[in-house]
């Protein structure tokens, strides 16, 4: 399986190596993507904001 790598513009360094992954696997990501998508969808608007908001506060407390 090959594999395509990310580089620092700047630097020109590696970041990291990736390989493809297989139509099989993508598939299943997609599947699950698609659920992902529905149940989020038949969530409240009231608790979809609070989610985001736990999420919001996590990435404050976790900012570099």
């Amino acid at each position: 399986m090959s594999s395509f790598t990310s580089v620092n513009p700047t630097t020109r360094k590696t970041l990291k190596s990736y390989r493809y992954a297989p139509v099989s696997e993508l598939q299943t990501v997609f599947k699950q993507s698609q659920q992902a998508f529905l149940t989020w969808k038949a969530l409240s608007l009231t608790a979809r904001i609070a989610f985001l908001a736990k999420v919001g506060k996590q990435l404050r407390h976790y900012k570099e």
